[in-house]
């Protein structure tokens, strides 16, 4: 059954996915202008993507173990990297959720509401431009 209902969750956010070039992002977010335009060009450009993460990318993989969980060092290789496309959500079943971290980091969740399960995605300026410099693909998710 929770087999089921993973791969449920698989297929409801990989059908959430589309290419469109501009984020569906609300313009009230209170982000970084700056980060705005980065996030439109990281979804619409693979090669502008791979060149704005921090490989090794630390993260976690989808559907983690325990294990993994506690030795907490999973890193994502440049080789088998599958890039991020612009997610539109269905509000009905999801929510996007941003958290300033400071002036020049920030945390992303796209949370499955009914379950409290999603992926987490964070953040950071280096160097004068925005990277990506940690991935959780999808698990339960500890409240903010």
């Amino acid at each position: 059954m929770k087999s089921i209902f993973q791969l449920l969750s698989l297929v409801l956010i990989l059908a959430a996915c589309n290419k469109k070039s501009k984020s569906d992002l609300p313009t009230n977010l209170n982000l970084p202008k700056d980060f705005l335009t980065f996030y439109d060009q990281f979804h619409a450009d693979t090669a502008y993507q791979v060149r704005h993460i921090t490989f090794p990318l630390k993260g976690m993989p989808m559907h983690a173990d325990s294990m993994t969980l506690l030795e907490d060092n999973f890193y994502y290789d440049k080789a088998l990297w599958i890039p991020h496309k612009t997610m539109t959500l269905n509000d009905t079943f999801y929510s996007r959720q941003f958290l300033m971290l400071s002036d020049e980091m920030l945390s992303e969740r796209i949370i499955q509401k009914d379950v409290n399960y999603g992926m987490e995605r964070r953040f950071a300026k280096l160097h004068g431009e925005w990277n990506l410099i940690y991935y959780m693909a999808m698990n339960p998710l500890a409240k903010r």
